[in-house]
């Protein structure tokens, strides 16, 4: 497989997982760069020198890895609550107190 062609399928595959975990702006954003690394675009010309190492050495997409807080601050006196946490793919939010 060329590099062209792993870079290719490391997108596509990206863009896959992204639909699942219901992120239709990364997923087209995904297939968009795929397309245009097909297409010999500026996204290959970029990322060529890079485009045979494998995906798992510089990303991961998975539903923890950009955790979020939703946190409620109390004036006066900036008591902080902590009032739910997720991430960024739309997994269930857990709720707290």
């Amino acid at each position: 497989m060329s590099g062209r062609q792993h870079l290719e399928a490391s997108l596509a595959k990206h863009s896959e997982e992204a639909a699942a975990w219901k992120s239709p702006m990364y997923s087209e954003f995904c297939t968009r760069m795929r397309d245009d690394v097909a297409a010999g675009g500026p996204t290959w010309r970029l990322l060529e020198p890079y485009a045979a190492e494998p995906a798992d050495e510089y990303y991961e997409l998975a539903p923890d890895v950009v955790r979020c807080e939703l946190r409620l601050t109390i004036w006066p006196g900036g008591e902080e609550r902590l009032l739910a946490r997720g991430d960024v793919h739309l997994a269930p939010v857990e709720w707290l107190e």
